[in-house]
């Protein structure tokens, strides 16, 4: 039995033995087979590790790439983009310096053009200040104020004048300093301080007269003092040299000094021509009539006054009534009433 079973052992180890060779059984042969299966294996999975290693690199390479392409086109994207943010930067500091430059032009115009409005509005407005005295405010025949030298020196034209220049002077000079001080005087002695500077001028007034016109001087006589307190030269100081600048109260007392002046001339003219026959001394109307002495005498100036007043407001009632009553400064309402009369005529011819 030993025997047997070192035959078998015997047999088996042949077997394995030409196995191995080739002829005995296909355990040997797998396992070379499948060692070099797996070693083909091993070989093409490490070559497809490596193509997928490559893939891999040229994939990173391209993405790389792409990215770098991608970064250097978002480059030069941004660089344009930035190119063209100068660009309009540019245009738009441009447009804002052309606009600035325009804003400027156009201020500089302006102020130009409202320097040259406010002149304008300077000259007419002491136009219209010397106007009102002269015509629309006439303190003789509008406000009738300081009739007391218009009656009594006005018995001829050379006087007339002598006592309005006077007059004027002394409203000028007056108007000028109580405006250059008007904010230093107290409103409690506002009307003392206005008749002291008054005074001062018609004293300088009155010695000039006396000494380079002693005839007009002689002729005047008390009425170049009582210019103190006459009441046009104190009225213009307190209702507009006191509330206005410097040359609006020099405009108005030029103003008023010339229409005190002009109606004076005016009422000594026409008394002279019919109380005596001449004008300034020049013989016009002797030869033609008879002069009126009267009109030399007291009642002769309150003739005079009185027709010239009369005319000069039938005249001006009559443009008051084609006009109106807006672009009068009395307002009287002469316009309305003569309106009404007018109404009352026509509806009366109707009936």
């Amino acid at each position: 039995m030993s025997d047997n079973i070192m035959a078998v052992g015997a047999g088996a180890g042949e077997q394995t033995a030409g196995g191995g060779a080739g002829g005995g059984p296909p355990w040997g042969g797998v396992a070379s087979a499948t060692s070099a299966i797996g070693s083909a294996g091993a070989s093409r999975v490490a070559r497809a590790g490596n193509i997928a290693g490559s893939i891999s690199a040229s994939g990173a390479g391209i993405a790389a790439g792409a990215v770098a392409s991608s970064t250097s086109a978002d480059a030069s994207g941004a660089g344009i983009a930035a190119d063209a943010a100068g660009a309009v930067a540019y245009t738009a500091s441009a447009a804002s310096a052309d606009v600035s430059s325009a804003a400027s032009a156009d201020d500089s115009a302006g102020a130009t053009g409202a320097t040259s409005t406010i002149e304008a509005a300077r000259g007419n407005g002491l136009v219209a200040v010397i106007r009102n005295g002269l015509l629309d405010e006439n303190p003789t025949f509008r406000l009738i104020l300081g009739t007391c030298p218009t009656l009594a020196v006005t018995t001829s034209a050379i006087n007339g004048v002598g006592m309005g220049l006077s007059a004027m002077i002394v409203l000028i000079c007056s108007n000028v300093v109580i405006s250059l001080i008007r904010k230093l005087i107290p409103d409690t002695v506002r009307i003392p301080a206005f008749v002291t500077v008054i005074a001062g001028f018609v004293t300088i007034v009155d010695l000039l007269l006396h000494a380079y016109v002693p005839s007009l001087y002689s002729a005047l006589g008390i009425f170049i003092p009582l210019i103190v307190v006459n009441c046009i030269i104190l009225a213009r100081a307190e209702m507009f040299a006191c509330k206005n600048s410097v040359m609006r109260s020099a405009a108005d007392g030029l103003g008023m000094g010339l229409g005190f002046t002009a109606a004076l001339l005016l009422i000594g003219s026409f008394r002279e021509l019919l109380g005596n026959g001449t004008i300034f001394g020049i013989t016009v109307t002797q030869s033609l009539f008879t002069p009126a002495a009267l009109m030399l005498l007291p009642p002769g100036g309150f003739l005079a006054y009185g027709t010239i007043l009369a005319i000069i407001n039938k005249v001006t009632s009559r443009k008051t009534a084609v006009a109106g009553c807006d672009g009068c400064p009395v307002k009287c309402g002469l316009a309305g009433k003569a309106s009404g009369r007018t109404a009352d005529g026509a509806a009366s011819g109707a009936q």
